[in-house]
């Protein structure tokens, strides 16, 4: 593999691993917050808590996800990111 190429992997499997990390936060702010509102702490203020967070939660999955593909297809495939993927 090329020196230009295997940096081009360290990088990316920076990012994977940030992304996964990020991920990894977001649900368990999750389930965090479904325990509490489990407990009955449904307050209007929970509720909204409780939403933002799910949705921190999809926004990560989907970056993880994202980047991940991009990972795979360079080291899988051999196919080189595009400058705006990153």
């Amino acid at each position: 593999m090329s020196p230009r190429r295997q940096a081009l992997v360290d990088a990316w499997r920076e990012r994977v691993q940030l992304a996964a990390r990020r991920y990894e936060t977001a649900m368990s702010q999750t389930q965090t917050i479904e325990a509490e509102h489990a407990d009955g702490m449904a307050s209007p203020e929970g509720s909204f808590a409780y939403r933002q967070t799910l949705q921190s939660g999809r926004l990560a999955l989907a970056e993880y996800q994202r980047v991940l593909r991009i990972f795979t297809d360079l080291v899988v495939r051999g196919k080189i990111p595009e400058p705006d993927q990153g």
